[in-house]
C-alpha cells in the first residue's frame, strides 16, 4: 500500500519529493500507532492521513512562499509560481496524442478536482470511500466527477473530433 500512497502523494502537485516523502514517513508512523482494523478500513485510514499530511505541507509551502514573495494577501497566487510542473499519477498510464490532450484537461482542474479523479480512477476506490476520505456528501462526488467526465468528453469532442 505504500507504494499506491506514494502514487497519490504526486497528485498534489505543489509538494516537493521531500515534502511528500515526509508525508508518507507520517503516515507510517500514524499507521504503526493508530491503524484500524480490517483492510478496507485501514486502507482508507492510511489515504486520510496521507492527504492530512500533503495539506498540512502544502498550507506551510503557501504560507512560505507568501512571505518570500511579499504576497500576503494571496497565498494561493504566490504559490501558483512555485508549484512543481510533475504532471499528476494519471498522466503516467495515458499514451500518444491521448496523453497529452488528458493532461492538458487536467492542468485546467483544481487540485479538488484532480484529487477526485485520482481516488476514482487510478485508486479505483469507490464513490462512497471517496466521499468518506473527502468528508463531502456522496452525492456531491458523484455528481462532480459526472461533471468532470462530461466536460472531457466535450472538450475531447471539440479538439478532436
Amino acid at each position: 500500500m505504500e507504494a499506491r500512497l506514494e502514487v497519490y502523494l504526486r497528485s498534489f502537485r505543489a509538494l516537493s519529493a521531500e515534502d511528500r516523502e515526509d508525508a508518507l514517513s507520517r503516515t507510517r508512523q500514524a499507521f504503526l500507532s493508530a491503524a484500524p482494523e480490517g483492510e478496507d478500513a485501514a486502507r482508507a485510514w492510511a489515504y486520510r492521513v496521507a492527504r492530512n499530511a500533503a495539506i498540512d505541507a502544502t498550507r506551510v509551502l503557501k504560507r512560505e512562499a507568501a512571505w518570500r514573495i511579499g504576497a500576503r494577501h494571496d497565498p494561493d497566487e504566490a504559490l501558483a509560481g512555485a508549484a512543481s510542473p510533475q504532471p499528476g499519477p494519471e498522466g503516467l498510464a495515458l499514451r500518444a496524442a491521448e496523453r497529452e490532450f488528458v493532461l492538458s484537461f487536467l492542468a485546467t482542474l483544481s487540485d479538488r478536482d484532480r484529487e477526485l479523479l485520482h481516488l476514482a480512477f487510478a485508486e479505483d476506490l469507490a464513490y462512497p470511500r471517496i466521499a468518506e476520505l473527502l468528508d463531502l456528501p456522496l452525492g456531491t462526488v458523484k455528481w462532480r466527477i459526472a461533471a468532470l467526465k462530461r466536460a472531457l468528453e466535450r472538450r475531447y469532442r471539440r479538439e478532436i473530433g
